[in-house]
């Protein structure tokens, strides 16, 4: 059963208890999206900005893994009737509605410095007409595990930058509803000791490992042209382990020199280490967990752990950065997948 809600998540406005199919992906540190094959009969509330949220996701007044509806197509078949397909995206993407409006140039520990982001363009903006109905929810001290960060942000948009950060340094986030929209930052728990996936242990369906350019070095270009330019230097591998890249950091600016050079260097080293991790892609685990194995998503291991993964002679820590529910007439399945290997 699907709840379907207003735009703002304040009433709850029907239910579909009847679909062909519903695959609901949510992801640790992007948006996450939405597909449901339904009747023509839920058409009046199938209106583009309602929500949907599963009943596996209601909680008394609480929902998880919001989904939006954007998109609103009806089909006729003669063979099989009437068809109407609701896409979308979940209820993280309202802050892509929002770009950094003035330069930001924030340092400090990485929870205070997204939430900084957030209140900014989206709680409570300077002008009241970017505000979002959302509130910060309680921060989770994240900033005791001591990662820094400096970095100077200007049209940036909001969701996407921190889906960015947040693969840089391992961290989850969220929007859900209690009483209107709560944002949430969090970090998955180290499972690696006790939560073990291999065809040794009956609970892997499939995996797949792929190797390929992974660069080790970076030059990060600022400020100026030639010798002097302010550069960064990234990475200390060395011989035939060094694969190196230059990072344009231009558009990093020190205002004129009102910021000072050891905030704009670190400033430019953050750039490029966003940088660098988008371009690292080309090395991976994607692996599919047995649904009736040994641990069970929920109970023992959650989006955003961090497991191990053991195939042919290789260990392997990585995170779980997606669950896809799925259900159809065959039935419902649960596919927790893996997008990159843990560093």
């Amino acid at each position: 059963m699907i709840y379907v809600l207003n735009q703002d998540g304040t009433k709850v406005l029907g239910l579909i208890d009847a679909y062909s199919s519903a695959i609901f992906t949510v992801q640790y540190y992007g948006l996450g999206d939405f597909q449901v094959i339904t009747y023509p009969k839920y058409l009046d509330l199938l209106v583009p900005g309602n929500l949907l949220a599963r009943e596996a996701d209601k909680k008394g007044k609480r929902f998880d893994n919001v989904m939006v509806i954007e998109k609103t197509e009806v089909k006729y078949d003669r063979e099989n009737g009437n068809r109407v397909t609701v896409t979308g995206r979940s209820l993280k993407s309202i802050l892509c509605k929002r770009i950094v409006w003035e330069q930001m140039n924030l340092s400090g520990p990485v929870e205070d410095v997204i939430r900084k982001v957030v209140k900014d363009n989206a709680v409570t903006p300077s002008n009241s007409l970017r505000r979002l109905p959302l509130r910060l929810g309680t921060a989770h001290g994240l900033a005791d595990d001591g990662q820094q960060t400096e970095v100077q942000l200007f049209g940036d948009n909001v969701g996407d930058w921190i889906a960015t950060v947040c693969k840089q340094f391992g961290y989850g986030w969220e929007i859900y509803i209690d009483n209107g929209f709560i944002f949430d930052l969090y970090r998955g728990k180290d499972r690696t000791g006790s939560v073990i996936f291999s065809p040794g242990y009956d609970n892997l369906n499939a995996a797949r490992y792929t190797t390929g350019n992974y660069y080790t070095a970076a030059l990060v270009g600022g400020e100026g042209e030639g010798t002097s330019q302010t550069v960064e230097e990234l990475g200390t591998a060395s011989g035939l382990d060094r694969v190196e890249t230059y990072i344009d950091a231009g558009s990093v600016s020190s205002n004129g020199e009102i910021i000072t050079e050891a905030t704009y260097r670190n400033m430019l080293r953050n750039y490029g280490k966003e940088e660098v991790a988008e371009l690292n892609t080309d090395t991976s685990l994607d692996a599919e967990i047995a649904p009736y194995g040994a641990f069970n998503l929920g109970d023992d291991y959650f989006l955003g752990d961090v497991v191990k993964i053991e195939l042919q002679g290789i260990q392997a820590r990585t995170r779980i950065t997606e669950i896809i529910y799925s259900e159809d007439e065959t039935g419902a399945r649960v596919l927790p997948t893996f997008a990159e290997m843990e560093v």
